[in-house]
């Protein structure tokens, strides 16, 4: 999957993860069942050290699935710190790891501001526990020991590009490459200010931080695996780059950088794509953020005379000397972004990752064409963020945490008077006071809703899915279809793990699913109840046999039609997926979409400055700017 909103999120309990694996049955001496997929027997048996470009690595068999042998902590690049903090990353020496380096440990998390709360919802994504380092730009690896695919799956995690860690264990391979026979590796990278801090002073030519860090950094992931997959007996391998959230926009930004394009072959884009609005900012908003968090570190301030100073060298030293933690606890919020995105993520228009703006790339087809994307999004995706974005009273959706998440005061429940507040956050949000907007805004999801009493709260689950993530995801979608050469998927997720500690409102919960694709059910059998870990067990099967089967061949069911500009329906799937046959498709083009974006292509058509309306002509957003009056759209409905 964010923005500021999801400044609560991340990681699952280490400690709590050795007690567990401790606990959970050993299946790896177990015969592979019937719909894990077949090794090819003539490749040689993988040994637990490894030669590398870099110097020996040392692995170790995983203590679940001993047929699984996982390199943990593997640095992909140097670290980050001293002069190479808010840099572009350095690449490693040939002696970096020696001749014996033990990848026994998880990959260290990438600081960021990180907090307990003692909500599970919220801790099990943010682990306290997990180690936290600059030196930070590592790999987690689990790759079968014998008979391994000639297919690696990189997983890039979410969380807003300011939260996160490769290390969580939602993101621990080792079941989905025992299942599947596919290589799993999980990528950790910059966040916030020290991954997408971005400044340019005011009279300068150049950016002295130059933007975009944790993209290079992921990119040069994508080097190390590539340059190292000889090392662990692959030949050429085929290469999906898999995301969520933050994580899923990033993987598909690597389509519209040139030193990307040779790296991966295929793309799996969950809740999230390049071209949703949290997904990039204009460099004027970060950049206002990173002299912000100047200004408050105090590294403008001469220490002689007390003044402030505009010595760009003597500031970056300050900032690059700053300890960490100082960067990482300091809160910045610009009243001039939305409130769905933080102060610090891609910028737009940068000379190292996009080397030009990504609204133009977008508009000219200045991408990698060569490559199969599958795009998966949830039904009501937004519906976990609801708590965040409407908790006051006036809205009715705040969450009372000492109380069960089923409690009557924990239903969001909604009426028209606050859904009419919702709506004016929206357009407030949009910069748009007009109120002929909310009122545009309110019937199309009125009508929408119109055979259903009192369903205030699936309205506004509705709109905020649209303008969060549905509407810009499937635009994203339509468009790539037009210039890619290879095969394009969608899905719908629809599936509720009963691994959910959130209110049932919620549906399948943004996040979730990647317990099912990773295994989850098998890697922590104890976590589910004992009349459902079957049921569990058998649905994630058939999901991480989806991801894999698109890694190994691009190809999906016969019954899962391509998404194309002109048939636009995606796989739903549930409970009820079979891998035979699907059980559903669902019309992906959207009466409130559709809708939505003619009533605010008025509106940001009126309002854009000139600059602003040209760029926005190729732009990322998917809110172009139609010929229709909003009086036309109102009428309509």
């Amino acid at each position: 999957m964010i923005a500021i909103f999801i400044y609560f999120l991340l990681l699952l309990s280490v400690s709590d993860t050795k007690k567990q694996r401790h606990t959970s049955k050993d299946v790896s001496a177990q015969k592979p069942r019937g719909d894990t997929f077949q090794a090819h027997p003539k490749k040689s048996v993988l040994t637990r050290t490894v030669n590398t470009t870099h110097g020996t690595i040392k692995g170790r068999p995983n203590k679940q699935f001993p047929s699984i042998l996982e390199f943990l902590g593997v640095p992909y690049a140097q670290a980050p710190v001293g002069p190479l903090r808010f840099m572009p990353p350095k690449a490693l020496n040939e002696s970096s790891y020696g001749n014996n380096f033990n990848a026994t440990k998880l990959a260290n998390t990438c600081p960021h501001h990180r907090i307990r709360t003692n909500i599970t919802g919220f801790d099990e994504w943010d682990n306290d526990t997990l180690k936290m380092d600059e030196d930070c730009l590592q790999l987690n690896i689990w790759i079968p020991k014998r008979n391994k695919e000639n297919n690696i799956l990189v997983f890039i995690h979410g969380r807003s590009y300011s939260k996160g860690s490769a290390s969580t264990e939602f993101f621990n391979g080792a079941a989905f490459a025992y299942h599947t026979n596919i290589t799993f590796i999980a990528v950790g990278y910059r966040l916030g200010a020290l991954g997408f801090g971005y400044w340019k002073p005011k009279n300068s030519d150049e950016a002295v931080i130059p933007g975009n860090m944790g993209l290079l950094d992921q990119q040069m992931a994508l080097e190390w695996i590539k340059n190292n997959s000889a090392s662990f007996g692959f030949s050429n391998p085929n290469i999906t780059l898999m995301g969520h959230g933050s994580g899923a926009s990033s993987a598909t930004a690597h389509l519209f950088s040139k030193n990307s394009k040779r790296l991966f072959h295929r793309i799996i884009a969950a809740s999230g794509t390049i071209q949703n609005r949290w997904a990039v900012e204009k460099n004027k908003h970060v950049r206002e953020n990173f002299k912000t968090l100047i200004g408050k570190l105090k590294c403008n301030v001469s220490k002689e005379t007390s003044k402030t100073e505009n010595n760009e060298t003597k500031i970056l030293e300050c900032m690059q000397n700053m300890p960490v933690l100082n960067i990482t606890e300091t809160f910045i919020r610009n009243p001039n972004q939305s409130m769905i995105v933080g102060p610090f993520l891609p910028v737009e228009n940068d000379t190292v990752f996009f080397n030009t703006s990504i609204r133009y790339k977008l508009g000219t087809k200045s991408m990698y064409k060569n490559v199969s994307v599958l795009i998966g999004l949830e039904s009501y995706d937004a519906a976990y963020f609801l708590p965040q974005f409407l908790k006051d009273d006036k809205y009715g959706c705040g969450l009372d945490y000492e109380k069960p998440m089923e409690d009557p005061v924990n239903q969001c429940h909604m009426n028209e008077t606050k859904l009419k507040n919702a709506i004016k956050l929206v357009a407030k949000d949009f910069k748009i006071k007009d109120e002929l907007f909310r009122d545009g805004l309110r019937e199309i999801y009125d009508f929408s809703f119109n055979s259903m009493e009192n369903r205030y709260r699936d309205r506004a689950i509705k709109l905020f899915t649209d303008i969060v993530m549905q509407c810009d995801i499937i635009e994203f979608a339509r468009k790539i279809t037009k210039f890619t050469l290879r095969k394009n998927y969608m899905f719908v997720f629809n599936k509720r793990s009963t691994y959910n500690p959130w209110p049932k409102w919620m549906g399948a919960t943004h996040g979730y699913e990647l317990l099912y694709f990773f295994g989850y059910p098998f890697l922590h059998p104890e976590k589910y109840k004992p009349t459902k870990l079957s049921e569990e067990k058998e649905f994630s099967r058939k999901a991480m046999k989806i991801i894999a089967r698109f890694a190994r061949t691009e190809v999906l069911q016969k019954d899962w039609s391509e998404y194309t500009n002109e048939s636009v329906y995606a796989a739903v799937l549930s409970a009820k997926t079979q891998l035979a046959s699907l059980d559903s498709e669902r019309n992906m083009k959207t009466w409130t979409c559709t809708h939505f974006k003619e009533l605010l292509g008025n509106y940001t058509k009126v309002n854009q400055t000139e600059d602003e309306a040209s760029i926005g002509k190729v732009g990322i957003e998917l809110l172009t700017v139609v010929s229709e009056i909003t009086s036309k759209i109102l009428s309509s409905l």
